[in-house]
């Protein structure tokens, strides 16, 4: 929003990241705000997504964190039973906010159509520019996969993904990654920068740090 003040449009806005799941968030966060918002084709329906997630990760997660796991689980079904109906996840998200009484006192207002910031992968930017471009989820083991750790090969592409990343900008990139995240047992475990991240030469970049705000304090958005 602070860029759009600054004259910005939004669609000259770009969130791009690896993999789609790294976008969650970014989508949660938009639809919170009202920041319209557009994801390039190759997504999985909302339902299917929740349905990988749900299954295959916190399913583990709440069978050893909560007593009342069936009542949990039966909510997953249900949401998944739910987004069965939007075939986007921008349509599925809008819905859950409107449902959930979301508060988006600083909602973009402005033609939707015209309007509206690109979430995109990095295989699928391939040949496009933005003014402004976000990389997000620059952390080792994320981007690049650390799967790729002992296959030159393939830690190459990642590289050369990379450089897909930082070349789709015209005038601004934002490159960022988190101080934490939830490792596999749940727990918050500390982030390094991508190794990638690491090689672009230090007087090219101005380095940012932005904590979370403590509870009560002022919204820093």
């Amino acid at each position: 929003l602070e860029l759009h003040e600054e004259g910005v449009e939004l669609h000259e806005i770009a969130v791009l990241y690896r993999a789609h799941y790294h976008s969650m968030e970014v989508q949660l966060e938009f639809t919170r705000r009202g920041i319209p918002f557009t994801i390039t084709s190759g997504l999985l329906p909302p339902s299917m997504m929740i349905e990988s997630v749900g299954y295959a990760i916190y399913d583990d997660y709440m069978k050893t964190k909560f007593a009342n796991y069936e009542m949990r689980q039966q909510d997953i079904v249900t949401l998944s039973g739910f987004a069965r109906e939007f075939e986007s996840c921008e349509d599925f998200l809008s819905q859950l906010a409107l449902l959930g009484a979301v508060e988006t006192a600083d909602a973009f207002y402005g033609d939707p159509e015209l309007e509206k910031v690109t979430l995109s992968t990095l295989h699928q930017a391939k040949g496009l520019e933005w003014k402004v471009v976000f990389l997000i989820w620059l952390a080792d083991g994320m981007f690049p996969a650390s799967r790729t750790f002992a296959n030159p090969e393939a830690l190459e592409e990642e590289r050369r993904l990379f450089y897909v990343g930082i070349t789709r900008c015209r005038d601004e990139l934002y490159m960022t990654y988190p101080g934490k995240r939830l490792n596999a047992a749940y727990a918050e475990a500390p982030q390094r920068p991508s190794r990638f991240l690491m090689e672009v030469p230090e007087s090219l970049l101005e380095a940012w740090e932005i904590s979370t705000a403590k509870p009560g304090a002022a919204d820093p958005f």
